[in-house]
């Protein structure tokens, strides 16, 4: 059995991925996961013009297509926006360093370099200026959504994350125990000075 990936009403995605299953003996196949292609939404496994009953018992080697139909502009839209609203998210939380050495940076901060950072954020702009254009084709979000996902999934590959104690907590400690020990040294004086007047 022949698994194809095919594109229903799609003037610019030609692209054709196969994988070939091998059965033992005559039988039904296994389902496969459902395929995924931004800006598109899986409709089914077809053979020929037909969607394929997966309790067919299969005797002969056969083709199926994995058939997808576009999304309409808006929902593309749509999903550029969550994506968007989350990769600023992560972005905003990695600090910019020119520093990659985990046992400097403090611990538990994550560092990209300047480059790196700037990279992002011009990304960001790219996205955030499509969904501003009424005028942006349909093409261009998708490609801008594919492109950020991307990004996203590689970006722990750039990633460093601090190591480094934090001495703030110590000399908190320390502040926090002067502040105290003068407030109990002051409270002792008071409940002195008040017994003499007695």
């Amino acid at each position: 059995m022949i698994l194809k990936e095919k594109t229903k009403k799609s003037l610019t995605n030609n692209e054709d991925r196969t994988e070939t299953v091998t059965l033992e003996e005559a039988g039904p196949v296994a389902k496969p996961a459902n395929p995924t292609k931004e800006g598109y939404t899986f409709t089914g496994w077809y053979l020929g013009d037909n969607l394929y009953d997966f309790n067919t018992v299969v005797t002969a080697s056969i083709t199926l297509n994995a058939v997808f139909e576009e999304e309409d502009i808006s929902v593309v839209t749509d999903n550029l926006e969550v994506a968007l609203a989350e990769f600023k998210k992560r972005v905003d939380k990695v600090k910019a360093s020119e520093n990659t050495n985990p046992e400097e940076l403090r611990k538990g901060y994550q560092y990209v370099t300047p480059e790196k950072k700037a990279e992002l954020n011009e990304l960001i702009n790219e996205a955030q200026a499509l969904l501003d254009n009424e005028n942006s084709s349909r093409e261009e979000i998708v490609a801008m959504l594919t492109n950020l996902n991307a990004v996203d999934e590689g970006l722990d590959n750039h990633i460093v994350v601090g190591e480094k104690e934090s001495n703030y907590r110590q000399i908190a400690i320390i502040v926090g125990s002067i502040i105290l020990g003068v407030s109990l040294v002051g409270g002792l004086t008071i409940l002195v000075l008040v017994k003499k007047r007695k």
